[in-house]
């Protein structure tokens, strides 16, 4: 197999100066991408920064022979999108990929988490990667080949801990599906990562040797390789999901079961049929809310065509 180059492709990485959005990076730039390292230089909860960060990461690049530039801007406001965006477009002329991997993190319960702690979240999250895509969006239509990865996580499947992180990962899942729907007509394609990886976000509620055991098993490099691939003009597929850690890679998706159709349901007829509605035999992936309508439609047209039959 030949080796999958970036030469000539321009590429913006959010959160890009340590953990996974560094190997990203450095990953990209080694394999010929031009990159705009973005990088508030935030603590783990989003206060605070230091673009200093960004600039060493540059210098990396740099000293290696790659072609790289800094922005310490946030990805949460409309103005700071936009100027990063702009960076890369005044200092290599197009945008081919942009990688929103900027986060933020703040555990906390049901009854713990404030609403100050669930803006922090998505403003960064969800409102930062929508506000990412929408002012790349232009550039990468004009690419032809334009690809976004947007890191998501399996924290979004729910977890009592992390209430509002959980709701701003779910929340970046429906974004990223409804953009690769929006790019089908334009070639733009917009994919997601799941990652388990030592990273700062773990916390201090594990123990040191557990940490040790992720850090072994689970680095941060890698990650990178799925998320560059899901950058590159190779990547055909647009809408998808891939959980990836420690050399794992896998699909997550959501699925419908077949499930039980009566015209005429009743609170005992639903509770009489809860295995055959659970029953996971025959279930269906589903692409988008058109999809499951469209799905639910034909059932129900079926049904009452059987019924005047």
């Amino acid at each position: 197999m030949s080796e999958i180059s970036f030469e000539g492709r321009v590429i913006v990485v959010t959160g890009a100066a340590r953990g996974m959005g560094k190997e990203v990076t450095l990953l990209l730039a080694g394999r010929g991408a031009s990159v705009v390292v973005n990088d508030l230089g935030a603590a783990v909860d989003g206060s605070g920064g230091d673009a200093q960060l960004a600039e060493s990461v540059v210098s990396e690049i740099r000293a290696m022979g790659g072609e790289a530039i800094a922005s310490g801007e946030s990805v949460a406001t409309e103005a700071a999108a936009a100027k990063t965006i702009g960076i890369a477009i005044d200092a290599f002329g197009r945008l081919d990929g942009l990688v929103n991997n900027a986060g933020n993190f703040i555990s906390g319960s049901l009854t713990q988490t404030s609403l100050a702690d669930v803006d922090a979240l998505m403003n960064v999250h969800h409102r930062g990667t929508l506000l990412m895509c929408r002012a790349a969006w232009p550039y990468l239509v004009a690419s032809g080949s334009g690809r976004i990865v947007n890191l998501c996580s399996h924290g979004m499947l729910g977890d009592g801990d992390l209430i509002a992180y959980a709701a701003a990962k779910g929340a970046v899942f429906g974004l990223t599906r409804s953009v690769a729907l929006t790019g089908a007509v334009s070639g733009v394609k917009a994919n997601m990562v799941a990652p388990t990886a030592a990273t700062r976000m773990m916390g201090t509620d594990i123990s040191a040797r557990e940490r040790r055991w992720f850090e072994t098993a689970m680095p941060p490099g890698s990650v990178a390789p799925v998320v560059a691939l899901l950058a590159h003009s190779a990547c055909s597929f647009s809408g998808e999901l891939l959980g990836v850690g420690g050399g794992v890679v896998n699909r997550l998706f959501v699925g419908e079961t077949q499930g039980y159709l009566d015209r005429d349901l009743t609170i005992e007829s639903v509770h009489a049929h809860i295995d055959e509605i659970f029953d996971m035999k025959g279930y269906e992936p589903l692409a988008s809310t058109a999809e499951a309508a469209a799905k639910r439609r034909r059932q129900i047209e079926l049904a009452m065509s059987r019924g005047a039959d």
